[in-house]
């Protein structure tokens, strides 16, 4: 009965960490992704515009041209920019044709659309893969531009130069695009997705009653100082907009991934607590044997038997049942794994290094808990043996 509650409880510790592992290895990837972007000294501060009084772009761009230019001004920033919706959030879809190219019937092309002003890709890290970025000279009364992601530019172009090409964009009054950039992707909707094909517009030509003022800081900026600066710059516009709170992009990062965070933690706690129990349990398990078996162990000593003799009688029984438990252990593993398969990130459910570095991680602390007990029955004078 002591064996089998020991091989239970060693059993779970093993499904338990092994669970663990996969979350911590998941985890750990999902703080190396590539976002496609550099979230550090980015804040963001959210912007809506009433429909009665901006319903149309051009009303929008009378504020917000002559707002930007106020905000590039303000002390304790690098650059600022224009984004209707920034990366790790929502955004919306719009169904767009390619000049010159016939759409299966049944089948639409869609992209995620953004209207963003001409430093926004300075000011979040992103890079332009070729063709230009937005420029002063594309205005509300100039040629229709757009500039396309990597992603777009692979499915529907293949190897083919996309630069120079015109997009039909629904539900633009002048719907006719040039395509003049490409540039690299980025995580739109979650770390953990796949970036998608993106149409970005200049703010000039098409932009929307939400968009979000980005801006980098200096290291030093006080972002209370700075949020004081945006309110005043836009009520000496309009005094009856307000901006939304100034949050850095970092915690906003970090809020994306608080449920995957979370499981981790509590899945590795409750991991080391069942390790924490089980290495108590082989010590108790083991220190129970060798006093049932003091007697057994004097005569032993007695008749001459070698201290490698004692140990390898009193660890006999304790290494059957922590390897019975190991190998259920990672059977069970095995088979909870598959459970959790949906809540990994780039990482496998039945992940060799994790299976391996538990089973060696529990065997060791296994081995070592039970150490102790059997060094003192190898220890054993015999008249003390004897005697008990």
């Amino acid at each position: 009965m002591r064996g089998a509650i020991l091989l239970f409880e060693v059993a779970l510790t093993i499904v338990l960490m092994i669970v663990a592992g996969l979350f911590i290895r998941s985890y750990s990837r999902m703080q190396r992704v590539d976002l496609g972007f550099d979230p550090k000294q980015i804040v963001i501060s959210k912007l809506v515009l009433p429909v009665d009084k901006y319903p149309v772009d051009r009303d929008r761009t009378r504020l917000l041209k002559p707002l930007l230019s106020r905000l590039e001004q303000l002390p304790g920033l690098k650059s600022v920019a224009f984004v209707n919706w920034p990366p790790i959030g929502v955004g919306n879809a719009v169904t767009f044709g390619l000049e010159g190219v016939l759409r299966p019937a049944g089948e639409e092309f869609t992209a995620r659309q953004n209207c963003i002003s001409e430093h926004y890709f300075k000011t979040v890290g992103m890079r332009i893969l070729a063709g230009r970025n937005f420029k002063s000279t594309d205005t509300e009364t100039s040629p229709r531009v757009i500039i396309i992601n990597h992603s777009l530019g692979n499915k529907y172009f293949d190897s083919e130069n996309p630069i120079g090409k015109r997009i039909t964009v629904e539900g633009q009054r002048t719907n006719l695009f040039t395509i003049v950039g490409v540039v690299n992707d980025v995580h739109q909707k979650s770390v953990t997705l796949e970036s998608s094909p993106e149409l970005y517009f200049d703010y000039l030509q098409v932009n929307d009653l939400t968009m979000h003022i980005v801006a980098k800081t200096e290291d030093s900026t006080d972002l209370s100082a700075l949020i004081s600066s945006i309110k005043k710059e836009l009520r000496s516009l309009d005094s009856n907009l307000a901006v939304g709170n100034v949050e850095r992009f970092d915690w906003i990062l970090a809020r994306s991934v608080q449920v995957q965070r979370f499981r981790t933690y509590l899945l590795a706690s409750f991991a080391g607590i069942g390790l924490i129990l089980s290495a108590v349990g082989i010590f108790a398990f083991v220190s129970y044997t060798v006093g049932q078996r003091t007697r057994e162990i004097g005569i032993l000593v007695a008749l001459g038997a070698p201290r490698k003799y004692i140990v390898r009688t009193v660890m006999r029984e304790t290494v059957l049942v922590i390897a019975l438990a190991v190998a259920i252990g990672l059977s069970l593993g095995f088979m909870a794994s598959r459970l959790v398969a949906g809540f990994l990130f780039q990482v496998e459910p039945t992940d060799a290094f994790t299976f391996l570095s538990v089973a060696i991680f529990v065997g060791t602390v296994a081995g070592i808990a039970a150490y102790f007990p059997t060094r003192k029955a190898a220890r054993l004078e015999v008249i003390t043996a004897l005697r008990s």
